[in-house]
């Protein structure tokens, strides 16, 4: 989930029945959303609700990573390798391995979203690396594709988990 605040977003979870929220604050070029509601800690936790503001880390040629869950700061750079995800002539200062290595190391979840599409140079390196928690596969757009993905790292003994999210961006 994208573009809230942390109590909007556990708002329209208790409307909805959802007992946990992962917002996720990111880079959109020179946009930044939701950084100055990251604490590294639970944000709202409201009866049965709970909403965690975690960055989804983006790079347009080798694909995202939702980091979810990060104790103390986030991994930074939120975003690298240039238009459409972070500045212009950024170079690509971390790879998807890299980003998930250290949000392991500061205690985090990985998760793949929009698995396999939005870049995908570099999805079986930190996946055999075993730094992948979970793949989301959202809508199956009409095929079963993202599925047959996933089975090939299962058919090669690699246990990864698969997750389903929204990828929701905004309070509609």
């Amino acid at each position: 989930m994208h573009f809230i605040s942390p109590h909007t977003a556990a708002l329209q979870a208790q409307g909805e029945g959802v007992n946990v929220v992962n917002l996720l604050a990111s880079q959109w070029g020179r946009l930044f959303t939701n950084v100055g509601d990251i604490r590294g800690r639970v944000n709202v936790l409201e009866e049965d609700t709970i909403v965690y503001v975690g960055t989804e880390n983006r790079n347009h040629m080798l694909g995202h990573m939702s980091m979810l869950g990060t104790k103390g700061q986030p991994v930074y750079p939120m975003c690298d390798g240039g238009p459409g995800e972070s500045w212009l002539g950024d170079p690509d200062w971390m790879t998807l391995a890299d980003w998930a290595r250290e949000n392991k190391r500061k205690g985090g979840v990985v998760i793949r979203p929009h698995y396999p599409y939005c870049g995908h140079t570099e999805d079986p390196v930190p996946i055999l690396a075993g730094l992948v928690d979970a793949l989301e596969i959202g809508g199956l757009r009409g095929t079963d594709f993202a599925v047959q993905e996933w089975y090939r790292y299962l058919n090669c003994g690699y246990r990864v988990a698969v997750v389903g999210g929204t990828d929701k961006m905004s309070a509609y």
